[in-house]
């Protein structure tokens, strides 16, 4: 039997979520699709721990998100391409342009390559935002809304400009933008709830929920996003 390779490139593979992903992404394969990961990191040794780094198909390679050129050489040789970078709680709060700039490149480069090869399958974008670009007051929690998204607003306003740079374009690009509530590892795995216009997923039994643990959301991005058709060109708000 002949195998389909996939080629996946991660961004921010040396974070939590990132790490994870790697984590799941290695056990996906099949007889019939095999997952060929690129892990771009700052610093690759900062993978050296990872229990799959010994894996053939994973390669890690030293790059920036800064780098424009390389983020666009990069993302023209894969299929599926997974940002899951971000900042710290510092720069978060602070005027900056770090997700809008990587989405500009991203977007030029899927379609360009997509353009000069029209033949070739459609890229898939798949970005992790969050669950606080959300303004619907109705499904938002009050000491969030004055608190935490008020520190963040300038993060939160280039992550809005990033996604508008794939939502507001008529070129025949594929995307998944999947906003995540509070990530937190000290939880217990339970299955997600997904909302599919990107707020707090609400129900009469659970309320809305306001945390996710970071695995659960990894194993989302790969079986669910990365591995299925079922969310493209979607934008998922996802919590407990």
């Amino acid at each position: 039997m002949t195998s389909i390779e996939i080629k996946v490139l991660v961004f921010g593979a040396t974070g939590g979520t990132g790490r994870l992903i790697l984590k799941h992404l290695m056990t996906a394969s099949t007889p019939k699709t095999v997952y060929k990961v690129t892990a771009v990191a700052r610093n690759p040794s900062a993978l050296n721990d990872h229990p799959d780094i010994e894996n053939p198909n994973l390669t890690v390679t030293k790059g920036s998100l800064t780098d424009e050129e390389q983020v666009k050489l990069l993302v023209s040789l894969h299929d599926i391409i997974i940002f899951a970078a971000g900042l710290g709680i510092l720069d978060g709060q602070t005027p900056n342009e770090f997700y809008s700039r990587s989405a500009k490149w991203i977007y030029e480069a899927i379609n360009e390559s997509q353009n000069s090869n029209p033949n070739r399958p459609k890229i898939k974008f798949v970005c992790i935002t969050a669950l606080g670009l959300c303004d619907d007051p109705e499904r938002m929690y009050r000491l969030f809304k004055w608190t935490l998204k008020r520190w963040f607003q300038p993060c939160y306003d280039d992550m809005k400009i990033m996604e508008n740079i794939f939502l507001n374009n008529n070129d025949d690009i594929n995307y998944i933008f999947v906003r995540p509530a509070y990530l937190n590892n000290r939880i217990p795995d339970e299955e997600l709830r997904v909302d599919m216009d990107g707020k707090y997923p609400l129900d009469e039994v659970n309320g809305l929920g306001w945390q996710l643990n970071r695995n659960v959301l990894a194993k989302f991005i790969v079986n669910d996003c990365v591995a299925s058709d079922k969310y493209d060109r979607k934008v998922l708000g996802v919590t407990y």
